[in-house]
């Protein structure tokens, strides 16, 4: 011990007469601990707090001895030394922790405050140089040791195997009244009370972070309001419930864990994914729907038919990895080219800046070479139109994804891309949505659309039946995403979102009749029943969908939709106009 830094007196260097000074005050001490176990077991455990006042006595009966023999060798001031004045001397705990400890811990003290001494002293004993010395630390370590046989002795006598018994039966009827029962109350209150503002903030944000934020708030808010009502309702005196301090601890926390645990559940992504749940068992039942492994770009969601239950659980268990493949590769990038091999991609905490690129190089032509290529994309569009008449000659895959992936190089608000296209060729899949769209169509034919609105389809010849859903070799359902959604689970707004999936469909329908097919716009309404058949997240909405193929040998199209507005009519000209002849 380094001298000036520390007030304590080491043990070694106590004088005989301190030794046993401290000795003195340490039987002092003792005695008083175990009639305060007593007076604390008395009325609950008589038997116990029997063998505690014999202990008090024979810490007594060996401070009186301690007391004689200082008095023949050192007068009669004894100096002032207690435990707390010497370094490394074992401490007993305050008067205030010891009030409210329970039967089993009081008498584990005890044994423990006994072993102590008697460890300490016999330690003391070895260490000492003088023979006095030595035989006084040696008589207080068999002193202590014979404490344990006398605290054995008492238990003999006044502690029966029926009285244990009574006392133990005690001790757990107590701890029942005093943590199970307040705990098991806060455990329901907190699991209920916490359901409104979790499940509210769930559905309205549809956010896991904020519900989870909400609930710990909640929870912990309940935790220390359940915990104050219960310590303050009852003082325990009359109802022998126990220590309204332990009560009202009990209750509190297990309030906190109860609302933790709605919490847990309730902020769980797949739990705020509403349409996971609602139709995980529809969707194990269908025919072979399943994503395949690699779909284009983030783009589409390829479905086609897969025989048997194996085949349609590997569907089902691999679409969480199939999307995580799709977060992977770039929304900007082109068919057949990565992100990396266009140096371009989802946006990251490097790219989120401002940060120019080169344009892109094209051929430059002059007036006229701009004007014949202007004519011959007017002239191939010229050709386009809605065909309700399909042809089931098959479509090869590639040509869908390539149109897709023209789709996805249309412009959007603030490049986020809001858009998901699912392509299905499944014939299963197909009959799914034509009946489910035709529910849609007959209610709306039948007195759910008004008059007018029927009206102006007379012409265009349109009716409930919709067999091009079964006939067409491809449906694509374009999906609007109204947000996005972060690695950890909040999401954020997307801007301009019906403006860029307006566009991008545009570019996926004039892709598509390039490439020498015809494409259907159909919008039942409403279109809820797409995200559940296609299996696709809240955050998506149904925009339309779009049949898909070549064209039968005798397909017609309604006159009417021949009739086009003339160019005067779409078009208005602000400033000076440049002929080229």
């Amino acid at each position: 011990m380094i001298p000036g830094f520390s007030s304590r007196r080491r043990f070694n260097d106590l004088s005989e007469q301190e030794i046993l000074a401290l000795a003195i005050s340490s039987e002092e001490d003792d005695a008083r601990i175990y009639r305060l176990y007593a007076a604390r077991l008395r009325e609950g455990y008589p038997a116990s707090a029997a063998v505690f006042d014999g202990m008090a006595a024979e810490e007594d009966g060996h401070r009186r001895q301690l007391i004689a023999l200082h008095r023949d060798r050192f007068g009669e001031v004894i100096p002032l030394l207690r435990r707390e004045h010497v370094a490394g001397f074992h401490a007993r705990r305050p008067v205030w922790l010891m009030e409210n400890l329970g039967l089993e811990t009081i008498r584990a003290q005890a044994a423990q405050m006994e072993h102590e001494a008697g460890a300490f002293y016999a330690r003391a004993a070895a260490r000492a140089r003088d023979a006095a010395t030595r035989t006084l630390l040696g008589d207080l370590a068999a002193a202590e040791a014979g404490h344990q046989d006398t605290a054995r002795a008492l238990e003999e006598e006044h502690l029966t195997d029926g009285a244990r018994a009574d006392e133990d039966h005690a001790a757990r009827r107590q701890f029942v009244l005093t943590y199970v029962q307040p705990g098991l109350a806060g455990l329901m209150d907190g699991s209920v009370s916490t359901l409104a503002p979790i499940f509210a903030t769930a559905f309205a944000t549809q956010d896991t972070h904020t519900t989870f934020l909400v609930g710990l708030a909640a929870s912990v808010g309940a935790g220390i309001s359940m915990g104050f009502t219960e310590a303050a309702s009852d003082d325990g005196q009359l109802s022998g419930r126990g220590s309204p301090v332990k009560r009202g601890l009990a209750t509190g926390i297990m309030t906190t864990v109860g609302g933790g645990l709605a919490r847990a559940a309730l902020s769980h992504p797949a739990f705020l994914d509403r349409d996971h749940h609602r139709h995980r068992h529809r969707l194990r039942r269908a025919v072979g729907h399943r994503v395949d492994p690699e779909p284009l770009h983030g783009h589409a969601v390829l479905s086609r038919r897969v025989s048997g239950g194996a085949g349609r659980r590997a569907g089902l268990c691999r679409r969480g990895a199939d999307r995580r493949r799709l977060r992977r590769v770039a929304p900007g990038a082109g068919f057949g080219e990565t992100a990396a091999s266009q140096g371009e991609g989802a946006m990251t905490n490097e790219t989120k800046a401002y940060r120019p690129a080169p344009l892109p190089r094209r051929p430059e032509m002059d007036d006229a070479a701009m004007q014949t290529a202007a004519r011959a994309h007017f002239d191939a569009m010229v050709t386009r139109h809605s065909v309700r008449d399909f042809s089931d000659r098959p479509v090869p895959r590639a040509v869908i994804e390539t149109a897709i992936a023209t789709a996805g190089r249309a412009p959007s608000g603030a490049n986020q891309q809001p858009w998901h296209f699912v392509a299905i060729s499944d014939p299963a899949m197909k009959a799914k949505i034509r009946a489910a769209a035709e529910e849609e169509e007959r209610a709306f034919y039948d007195g759910g659309a008004p008059d007018e609105w029927i009206a102006a389809l007379e012409p265009i010849g349109t009716g409930a039946s919709k067999p091009h859903l079964d006939i067409a070799p491809w449906l694509i359902v374009v999906f609007a995403q109204r947000w996005g959604v972060r690695e950890d689970g909040s999401r954020y707004k997307h801007y301009y979102v019906p403006e860029s999936v307006g566009l991008a469909t545009g570019f996926l329908i004039g892709a598509l009749h390039l490439s020498g097919l015809s494409a259907l716009t159909h919008t039942p309404s409403p279109m809820k029943f797409l995200n559940d058949l296609c299996d696709r997240p809240v955050a998506e909405k149904p925009v339309m969908i779009l049949a898909v193929g070549h064209p039968a040998w005798d397909a017609t199209v309604p006159a009417a939709a021949k009739i086009k507005k003339p160019l005067d009519e779409i078009l208005t000209v602000i400033g000076a106009q440049t002929e080229t002849t």
